[in-house]
């Protein structure tokens, strides 16, 4: 393996790690119920979860896990 393939992995890897830690923290926070409880949900709420979805389905689109579709 060359040294500018070792860096790549390297930086890669470490990428991958960080990537895992959001998701991570990203979930637990689903988990909670993005903070709230029933008795706080209003249109606000219901909007920053659908934000939350438009965006993770264009991470999954450009990872090539899910294909665009027309709205």
């Amino acid at each position: 393996m060359t040294k500018t393939n070792e860096k790549a992995l390297s930086a890669f890897v470490g990428h991958i790690g960080d990537i895992a830690e959001k998701l991570a923290a990203i979930q637990a926070h689903i988990d909670d119920h993005m903070n709230t409880s029933p008795d706080q949900i209003n249109w606000g709420h219901t909007g920053s979860a659908a934000k939350v979805s438009e965006d993770l389905d264009n991470i999954m689109m450009f990872l090539g896990l899910k294909e665009e579709t027309e709205a």
